[in-house]
């Protein structure tokens, strides 16, 4: 895992929910009985709210109530699947999961949906090495903003049914901004919206397109460093402003980035 995660929001959660927790070096999680309860997190943490999604299926003998929740696709997955074996939960796909219990799981066939950072990869992909490329089943419901965020970097994808086409020849052209009052920037933030777990995509990406671009890693701290470090290395133009901010411009023609 790339960057910084704090873990106090786990242990917070798990003690809302009727847990003793014992934060040592090795964390300890005690209940006899889980209840439900009302849980307003910091921000949303997809990590978090997997797990306190199954687990407050099974023991709360009340409903909980999962406020500023992640909705990325594979939490949807997780929640749908849990409703196919029986659970009772509100507000999938939303920022506030109401989850009634306890449930009786039983079985049931689920197919998980396409995962959307390994498309958003391939794409990366396909445009530094100006191949073609064609992402059959892409789920492309979930990738308007992913979609976005490499048309920043002059990379455009086309949709055809749900396959995702990445034609050869991309400009790799970032365009200028409106009115020319700074330079084009790619941001992160909770989904919908551009996801943090593809920066590094986009930032290595930005290497090998024309023009300049300021990279914005609001969620994750180090991140930027961290993903940048080794294209400087290999000879890529970034200027690390801070733990959450890079500038990246083209790479120099034949330095070890662009092979």
């Amino acid at each position: 895992m790339i960057g910084r995660r704090r873990l106090d929001t786990h242990f917070l959660a798990f003690q809302q929910l009727g847990a003793t927790v014992t934060a040592t070096h090795r964390p300890e999680f005690r209940a006899s009985r889980l209840t439900g309860a009302d849980v307003i997190p910091r921000r949303a943490q997809r990590d978090r709210d997997r797990k306190r999604a199954g687990r407050s299926r099974r023991g709360p003998q009340a409903t909980t109530y999962l406020r500023n929740a992640a909705s990325e696709p594979h939490v949807q997955d997780l929640a749908n699947f849990l409703v196919a074996l029986g659970a009772k939960i509100e507000g999938i796909g939303t920022n506030t999961i109401i989850v009634h219990g306890p449930a009786t799981l039983g079985a049931a066939t689920y197919t998980i949906q396409p995962d959307h950072i390994e498309v958003g990869s391939l794409i990366g992909l396909a445009a530094v090495t100006r191949s073609p490329l064609r992402i059959a089943r892409a789920g492309v419901e979930h990738l308007r903003s992913i979609r976005m965020g490499f048309e920043r970097l002059g990379i455009v994808c086309g949709v055809e049914g749900d396959d995702l086409v990445v034609p050869s020849g991309q400009t790799m052209k970032i365009p200028g901004r409106l009115w020319r009052l700074a330079c084009q920037s790619s941001r992160t933030s909770p989904w919908p919206a551009f996801p943090a777990d593809l920066m590094s995509i986009a930032i290595v990406t930005a290497t090998q397109c024309d023009g300049v671009i300021l990279m914005f890693e609001k969620d994750v701290r180090d991140r930027e460093c961290s993903s940048s470090t080794n294209c400087i290395a290999m000879g890529g133009r970034i200027v690390l402003c801070d733990p959450h901010r890079a500038i990246v411009r083209r790479s120099e023609p034949g330095c070890a980035a662009r092979r």
